[in-house]
């Protein structure tokens, strides 16, 4: 059994939006039965090696709510001679951690043995693969070779092909250092169900990308073939999880940090180099975008109004800046017409102009530009219409959806000022969200789409277990996945006022997780955060699948999980509390069967949702 060690995590909630929420945690903390009081350092290590096997999502990175320093990896007492689990669907793949302690551990080399199943079926060799952790605990990074001398946990990975056979594989983990051999059983099974191609995954991963970020952190020319061929790593992960937005930044020096607009001007004529380059590379990796947002609104720039809500204060004499490239070769930024001035519509068509015929030449009929990006501000009625009239687009908004935006009687979603709203991103913690859980077909009539931001809570001092069920946490409060999570905004030194407001570096937006990557030598490289997004966001695949066959039994098992395992998140994390609500294996084993065995077509993909009421395209 667990011991009753408590690794709290507190979240810090914002005192008035919060407030009634935190004394009923506090309150139901309070009725829970006291626990010992963490100690403030790991245990020694053995003066004998010694080889444990750890489940991923038990794994509690916290001891009274701080990061443990370096390799603070907190084990739980497992039976003796377990060993390492996964259950994966054909086309997907999991990971499974073994933590090698010792005094001083020297030579270390670990190896997987053949993992063999019934009537002589194997996994191919190269779908399994061993890599070592290093880091501090809130980014940990995956390393070839063996780094720690006390202390090194062990990653086991299977990635499963989609023709191999359902069945369990067993092997042995075997792993040896100086003065020690020992070994632990892998269990491998690979269930029925087919992972469909990333780009047909229901699940939405707005997560972010920040070429500058990237120039900046290699110091390497902005769109050189250097700078894409370090942006390549960061957008073929991004296609890991699922990520079809891609972003053009419009204006500079926006609340993301991006210094220069992506749209260029020379002589006054839009410059679309930087754009095409990002493009074609985006299609090299991660195939036709769902959305394209046109960053052109900076919610940096705001006050509080009337009725204490936030509005717009760009002026004509106070507007966007965008960049110039001079006869030099020299980028200068400088004031656009703003959106309410006479000069806008000679200034800003022929931008709106240029992108959409890009889009159309690519063949991406089913892309969906959108304009962004409010956040609990929007832009004046003015200035609406004014874009509504050159862009006819939609709009993609970040807010606390207190109470905006809100459909209308014929189910468009609507800002304020009028304008439509193609994409919400609410930044309410996931189990705060005013909507209820929508059923299937619900969802399936929507025509916008909402996703969280996870402000907050979305940071890299959780758990595993907390980025592993952050997508299905999500979908079950009535929203198709998560946004707002960094790639690669990494930080770095500040340079002059680039990254203003006290930022440590490039942001997606306040109180989310910057990076779940780390610089590597080509660029990025997944962080443990990383692997457990992605078994999350493919456990949610086969729950879309399950809710659209029907089967109410397995939706409502594998719900009340999520809640119990949530609630337990937002509160207080011991170790007990996440064991004893049920073992995570059992219940993506029962949503991977139930999702094989329905009789439900599968799930349509992205281009044959429901058309919208508005924007390029016209799909969700």
């Amino acid at each position: 059994m667990m011991t009753q060690q408590t690794l709290v995590s507190l979240r810090r909630w914002p005192l008035l939006a919060y407030g009634s929420l935190l004394l009923v945690a506090l309150a139901a903390r309070a009725a829970e039965p006291p626990a010992a009081t963490p100690s403030k350092e790991l245990p020694a290590p053995p003066a004998t090696p010694a080889l444990t096997a750890i489940d991923t999502g038990v794994l509690i990175q916290l001891r009274g709510g701080k990061p443990l320093p370096g390799i603070g990896l907190v084990p739980p007492d497992l039976p003796a001679g377990a060993g390492l689990e996964m259950v994966i669907p054909r086309a997907g793949q999991a990971s499974a951690q073994a933590l090698l302690t010792g005094q001083k551990l020297e030579g270390i080399t670990a190896r997987v043995t053949a993992l063999t199943g019934a009537n002589g079926a194997i996994l191919p060799a190269d779908a399994v693969s061993v890599r070592y952790l290093t880091g501090p605990v809130h980014a940990q990074q995956l390393a070839p070779q063996p780094v720690e001398t006390q202390r090194q946990p062990i990653l086991v990975t299977v990635k499963v092909p989609a023709a191999v056979a359902p069945g369990i594989y067993r092997g042995q983990l075997q792993v040896s250092c100086a003065g020690f051999t020992g070994q632990l059983p892998v269990q491998v099974e690979v269930m029925e169900w087919v992972l469909p191609p990333k780009e047909q995954w229901r699940t939405l991963a707005g997560l972010l990308h920040s070429p500058d970020s990237v120039a900046l952190q290699y110091n390497v020319e902005p769109w050189s073939d250097r700078h894409l061929a370090l942006m390549e790593s960061s957008l073929r992960l991004l296609a890991g999880l699922g990520g079809r937005d891609a972003k053009i930044y419009l204006i500079a020096n926006g609340i993301e940090n991006e210094r220069y607009s992506m749209v260029r001007y020379r002589d006054g004529k839009p410059d679309f180099t930087c754009v095409d380059r990002y493009l074609d590379l985006w299609q090299k990796t991660c195939g036709t975008p769902r959305t394209i947002t046109l960053y052109l609104w900076d919610n940096a720039k705001r006050k509080w109004g009337a009725s204490d809500r936030l509005v717009d204060i760009y002026t004509a004499e106070k507007s966007v800046q965008v960049t110039g490239i001079g006869a030099d070769g020299k980028l200068t930024n400088f004031p656009a017409p703003y959106y309410t001035t006479p000069e806008a519509g000679a200034f800003w068509k022929p931008v709106f102009d240029g992108l959409k015929e890009r889009v159309a030449k690519r063949g991406w009929k089913n892309t969906e530009l959108l304009l962004g990006h409010p956040w609990d501000s929007w832009p004046q009625e003015e200035a609406v219409e004014f874009l509504q009239q050159a862009a006819g687009l939609r709009w993609r908004v970040f807010s606390h959806a207190y109470n905006y935006p809100k459909p209308d009687a014929q189910g468009r979603l609507l800002m304020p000022c009028g304008a439509e709203v193609g994409w919400q991103e609410t930044c309410m913690p996931v189990g705060d969200h005013r909507d209820e859980r929508a059923t299937y077909n619900a969802l399936m009539k929507r025509v916008y789409s909402i996703t969280t931001a996870g402000r907050n809570t979305a940071v890299m001092g959780q758990p595993l277990c907390y980025w592993r069920d952050y997508p299905a946490t999500a979908i079950r409060k009535g929203m198709e996945g998560i946004s707002q999570v960094g790639i690669d905004f990494w930080d770095l030194p500040k340079q002059g006022d680039l990254l203003r407001n006290g930022n440590s570096g490039f942001e997606p937006r306040h109180r989310t997780a910057k990076a779940i990557t780390a610089p590597g030598p080509n660029g990025a490289e997944p962080l443990l955060q990383y692997l457990m997004l992605q078994e999350g966001l493919q456990v949610c695949e086969a729950w879309w699948q399950v809710r659209a066959n029907g089967n109410a039994a397995v939706d409502k098992a594998f719900d009340n999980l999520l809640a119990k395992r949530q609630k337990c998140m937002n509160h207080s994390i011991t170790q007990p509390n996440i064991t004893d609500q049920g073992r995570w294996h059992d219940a993506i084993r029962d949503l991977y069967r139930a999702a094989a065995t329905g009789k439900a077509p599968a799930l349509p993909t992205r281009s044959e949702l429901p058309k919208t009421t508005g924007g390029e395209g016209g799909n969700r």
